[in-house]
């Protein structure tokens, strides 16, 4: 019994993290790439800061429609910039350094499960440690 309620536990955790995965959809033909992530949002001086760690994209703005704002932009930038590269070889392998790995099913599709947490942000924006945050989910 204790080895089927482990194993339950742990198939719930593997579906919660896989529903919280971050997608892409990459099409090299039409030179098109749209996908869904994860963007963390906070207060740093006088700015709102949007911050999408499987990119590495960080914008802001005065308030936090103008950083979602100027997020979808900055997105939209690098994946038109990803889209434009020589080679779908040069597509993917600069996915992969950001963590993006292509789905077992869908050739097309890259998925990440990023681990980082906003523990991980406030070290590397210097932030201090009461700064508050959230996750907003942005479609591109």
């Amino acid at each position: 019994m204790a080895t089927v309620l482990a194993f339950y536990v742990h198939t719930i955790l593997h579906l919660y993290k896989v529903m919280e995965s971050e997608y892409l959809r990459i099409d090299t033909k039409n030179k098109q790439a749209a996908g869904e992530f994860v963007g963390m949002f906070f207060k740093d001086q006088n700015a709102i800061v949007s911050y999408v760690p499987s990119l590495d994209l960080t914008s802001y703005g005065d308030n936090e429609q103008e950083a979602i704002e100027m997020m979808e932009v900055s997105i939209r930038e690098f994946l038109n910039d990803l889209v434009k590269m020589k080679s779908e070889n040069e597509i993917y392998q600069t996915l992969k350094s950001f963590g993006w790995h292509r789905h077992a099913f869908f050739s097309k599709r890259l998925t990440n499960l990023s681990e980082t947490t906003f523990e991980d942000v406030i070290k590397q924006f210097g932030l201090p440690e009461n700064t508050k945050a959230k996750n907003l989910p942005l479609a591109v």
